[in-house]
């Protein structure tokens, strides 16, 4: 018997052996075991290795007792079965199934046997079912599919050590570029199978790995693929099944239908199709999940959903009043739309588009502004409290570009060379840069858009529906670094910082936008941003010589002051052109100059004064920086026209291979009237400029593998460093994150109601626990600012109270001044609303605020004595009275009852 056995795993290893060379000998043999993988979900992965070796093509398996019981049908005389091996105890055993087409039906009352399509429920339904199962919050199927799919390799069976399994000699990358290459080729690979199983045509294509089969030759590595592979195609398409078949409630009235936005091809005809009725999935005929498919019958598929939103130019009438209607009237139709769960009309995704964000609109939210009382109002009704908050948030952030300009930057990025690809907003409002994008580049580009407001995200995915818009601050998207081929838009600024643990200095948000933009650029690829003009007018350079090591400045443009005008805002701002490449020389837009007329710029403006589009003029005003940019006569269009005329044409990108390999460098000439030569000069140097050559993607067929590759290690900026939350240090291939405790059992020392740190997690106690806190990076930085604030006040109430040392007293009192001036410059007054938000909860909240003395309109007048004067004596007890009821009075204040004794002693 052990004999047999013995003969039995030797032949099973072997014929494993045979179909995993076969499966791995090219891409096309490797696509067509991914759509026996996608077919056979239900199956194991060692069976599915099985079935594909002996039937390629099986649509549907099942064994000889389940096709009779279940589906009333019989083996076909002279088939053959499919020889599955399986382990019964310490027995290897072998049983068989039969396909679909090696059976028959036996009576005419047999079941039909019908494969699930997608076209039955449509993507609304199936999307809602992934986001709902594993929390993510991509519309597109594509996006949603190729996201979890990296989530699950991740998470899910993330601890297999596939590079242990590979030979040395097998590959030519370095460790943690094969890691990498690796990881995106699971994740495809898993899209691929789950892909064909949904029969949509040409979603994924694997070509760039074909280089990458001969490294994972070796049986124990393409088994660990394998597994992967086939864990995650079946957990995702059995959620996709699962909301197929369930029962669907009847849409609303007016509700929008959708439709999937992909190339989809007929199922092959099966043998005898009929009439679809549901078989029992609580089958006792084998303890495993039923391996055949169920059908049931489904309403009909929804018709097309609503188109992406073509921005066009349109006149506003100008003033805050006039945009506050228009953004009111946009949020007060984005209610109705998702009252009834519908998709908007082109006509009312005009009303959307008119949208103008909360940027300069103070005034709505200022309660004693009779001027605006009425709208404060009318916000209040409009808005939840968290959407109010969050509005609220974004007055001094949300400023959205004019049409023009975005024109301008992507005749910019064109002109580059730019001809399609993946693009990302990093910061994108209402999509005004997916709206603008030129019709060339909408067939051959797909788009990422994040934005952090939840209202503004709504907005954007209802005007741009095939578009990936995470409603999501920047420094919590998981972009791989590597991805995109274009980064443009409009970056957030204020003077504030971002907290993200990967960047480990402290950059303020516009910084930290440039720095993050880059990292996700591929090599070779553009970075198209607005900016403020601090960025390069900027004394210290130590953010520049950061950017420096990783990019070349292309161009810059400084736009006027009233480029933003209509938006609600007048700051200077300046247009970007990186393109991510190591600097060659150290360049010339690193230091300052000064002007004829003494103003301090950027060297870069001083060699280009043609790329200053108005005229420089000082300025005393308290954000001017010293200067001021104000308009020609000419309009900003007309100028941004003329200065794209002036660039030359660069190669396409499929001829970019035949570019030379040198570092590109900005040029010190002018524009082409300035000079006395009749050349034509070009902003860029043009003759050597390394483009990464890619098959543009169809709009919307892919989505960012969520894959964190390594990080750079090259020299931080020499900044302050903000509070920062714990980062985790995980392998690639282990990343499951530390759990963190949700309660802890609370110490003594900490009051109730307070917060508290613990590991550098926030905490708060509520009677006897710790409940761990999920709060943004800016109210973690505040609060914990706070605490050490608060706990310093104590630690000197303390001092005063127990202690007659003046020099003690003092050098705590010092101390407490230097902190606070340090708050107070980094976050605000503590009374402040924002202060407020984020620190009301503890129960000394009250005690900070009287650290500020403000006077009857709320305004700060001055520091309260306790930073410079003792405000509590140490106890003294009194041990000798005059009369009886002095010493009643005593007793009652030591005692807290009348204490004959203890009055006598007194007396």
């Amino acid at each position: 018997m052990d004999e047999k056995m013995a003969q039995l795993a030797k032949t099973r290893q072997e014929l494993e052996t045979l179909v995993l060379q076969q499966i791995t000998a090219n891409m096309a043999a490797w696509k067509a075991f991914l759509g026996t993988v996608g077919r056979m979900y239900k199956y194991p992965y060692t069976d599915q290795l099985m079935i594909h070796a002996q039937r390629p093509q099986a649509q549907a398996c099942a064994e000889m007792e389940l096709w009779n019981r279940c589906f009333h049908r019989r083996i076909k005389r002279g088939a053959k079965g499919i020889a599955l091996f399986f382990q019964d105890g310490r027995w290897q055993k072998i049983k068989y199934v039969f396909e679909l087409s090696d059976t028959y039906k036996k009576d005419a009352a047999a079941p039909p046997v019908l494969l699930w399509t997608l076209e039955e429920t449509g993507e609304q339904v199936v999307c809602q079912a992934l986001k709902d199962r594993y929390s993510h919050a991509e519309n597109s199927f594509l996006s949603l599919i190729s996201a979890i799919a990296a989530q699950l390799i991740t998470k899910g069976v993330g601890k297999n050590n596939f590079l242990a399994s590979l030979p040395a000699d097998s590959h030519q990358w370095e460790k943690q570029e094969l890691e990498y290459r690796l990881r995106n080729f699971i994740v495809d690979s898993t899209c691929y199978a789950i892909f064909s199983r949904c029969q949509i045509e040409s979603a994924v294509s694997l070509a760039e790995y074909e280089t990458l089969l001969p490294a994972i030759s070796t049986r124990d590595s393409i088994l660990h693929v394998a597994e992967l592979v086939s864990y995650c195609t079946a957990n995702l398409l059995r959620v996709i099944e699962g909301a197929i078949k369930a029962p669907q409630p009847l849409k609303p009235v007016g509700a929008s239908p959708v439709k999937l936005h992909v190339v989809t091809k007929p199922e092959p005809p099966l043998p005898e199709p009929e009439i679809s009725m549901q078989t029992p999935e609580n089958s006792t005929v084998s303890p495993q999940p039923l391996p055949l498919e169920e059908t049931v019958l489904t309403t009909p598929p929804p018709a097309a959903a609503g188109e992406n939103f073509a921005l066009t130019v349109k006149s506003y009438p100008p003033g805050a009043k006039a945009r506050y209607q228009r953004t009111v009237s946009a949020l007060a139709l984005l209610k109705q739309l998702e009252a009834t769960n519908r998709q908007a009309t082109r006509e009312e995704q005009e009303i959307l588009a008119g949208y103008a964000g909360w940027g300069g609109l103070s005034q709505v939210f200022a309660p004693n502004n009779l001027t605006w009382k009425q709208e404060y109002q009318e916000v209040h009704e409009l808005l939840t409290e968290k959407e109010y908050r969050s509005a609220r948030a974004s007055i001094l952030t949300a400023f959205y570009t004019p049409l023009p300009i975005i024109q301008a930057m992507y005749d910019g990025v064109r002109r580059l060379g730019f001809k399609g690809g993946k693009i990302l907003e990093p910061s994108c409002g209402i999509g005004n840069f997916i709206g603008a994008m030129p019709e060339a580049l909408k067939k051959t580009s797909c788009f990422y858009g994040v934005e952090i407001d939840e209202l503004t995200a709504r907005i954007a995915k209802q005007l741009y529906p095939a578009g990936a818009i995470q409603n999501i601050g920047f420094e919590k998207a998981k972009f791989p670094n590597d991805t995109f081929d274009l980064v443009i838009g409009n970056v957030p600024f204020g003077n504030f910082a971002v907290y993200d643990p990967t960047y480990k200095d402290k950059l303020s948000i516009h910084e930290y936008f440039l720095a993050k933009s880059l990292d996700v650029l591929k090599d070779g690829a553009l970075l198209a941003l607005i900016a403020s003009k601090f960025l390069l007018d900027k004394k210290g350079s130590a953010f520049r010589e950061y950017l420096a090591k990783r990019a070349h400045l292309l161009a810059a443009l400084r736009l006027p002051d009233t480029a933003f005008l209509q938006a609600g805002t007048n700051v200077p701002m300046d247009i970007l052109f990186f393109r991510k490449t190591a600097a060659a020389s150290e360049p010339d837009w690193l230091e300052l100059g000064e002007t004829a007329g003494g103003i301090e710029i950027n060297r870069y403006y001083l060699e280009r004064p043609g790329h200053i589009l108005g005229m420089l003029i000082k300025s005393n005003h308290r954000f001017s920086g010293g200067s001021t940019c104000i308009p020609k006569k000419e309009e900003l269009a007309l100028l941004l026209a003329n200065v794209m005329e002036s660039w030359q044409a660069c190669p396409p990108q499929s001829q970019a291979n035949e570019l030379s390999n040198q570092s590109p460098a900005p040029i010190d000439g002018r524009l082409a009237d300035s000079c006395s030569e009749s050349q034509n000069i070009s902003l860029f140097d043009l003759e050597a400029r390394p483009l990464i050559p890619e098959t543009p993607i169809g709009i919307m067929t892919a989505a960012p593998d969520i894959v964190t590759p390594p990080v750079r290690k090259e020299a931080p900026l020499p900044s302050e460093q903000p509070p920062q939350k714990p980062v985790i240090s995980v392998d690639l291939f282990d990343q499951e994150e530390e759990a963190v405790p949700k309660t802890l059992k609370a110490p003594d020392t900490v009051r109730n109601f307070s917060y508290m740190l613990q590991d550098k997690h926030l905490y708060y106690r509520e009677d006897n626990e710790l409940v761990l806190q999920e709060v943004s990076d800016g109210t973690y930085c505040r609060i914990t600012a706070l605490i050490a604030l608060r706990d310093l006040v104590y630690d000197l109430l303390f001092v005063q109270l127990h202690s007659l040392n003046a020099a003690l007293i003092q050098a705590k009192q010092a101390l407490l001044t230097q902190r606070y001036d340090a708050f107070v410059r980094t976050c605000g007054l503590i009374n402040s609303r924002v202060n407020k938000l984020a620190f009301a909860e503890d129960c000394s909240y009250y005690l900070l605020c009287s650290l500020e003395i403000l006077d009857e309109d709320g305004n700060f007048e001055r520091k309260a004595d306790i930073f410079t004067k003792r405000t509590i004596a140490p106890h003294q007890p009194v041990t000798q009275v005059e009369t009886a009821s002095e010493a009643l009075t005593v007793s009652m204040n030591e005692k807290g009852k009348a204490d004959l004794s203890f009055m006598a002693a007194l007396l």
